[in-house]
């Protein structure tokens, strides 16, 4: 490599204008349109019907990640039209926490 390759605009000259090592648009800064969200998932846009086993196995998942083998699904039930309500207990059957369940979106979270 000469020293021409090695100037502030090696990097142009290797792969063009605005380039450089990180791809197009590197060192253009985060200020643009959608810059540092995720795009929507479709999945959590579409319409739903949830089942009581379905919300059972979504609640099962995130206690499986969560890798506490002393966690479990406790009681699960509807109820109404759209509201599931899940409970987490402990394998000694102790409520851990209760969570209402969207039927149509899926979305999860705490409950009284």
């Amino acid at each position: 490599m000469g020293m021409r390759m090695m100037g502030p605009d090696a990097g142009e000259e290797m792969m063009g204008p605005g380039t450089g090592m990180m791809g197009a648009g590197a060192g253009r800064g985060m200020a643009g349109p959608g810059a540092g969200m995720m795009p929507p998932d479709a999945e959590t846009l579409r319409e739903r019907d949830l089942g009581v086993d379905e919300a059972r196995a979504i609640l099962e998942h995130r206690l499986e990640h969560r890798g506490n083998d002393r966690l479990r699904v406790g009681k699960v039930e509807a109820r109404d039209d759209d509201v599931i309500v899940a409970e987490s207990e402990t394998v000694d059957g102790s409520l851990v926490e209760r969570y209402a369940i969207d039927r149509h979106t899926g979305r999860m979270q705490r409950s009284e």
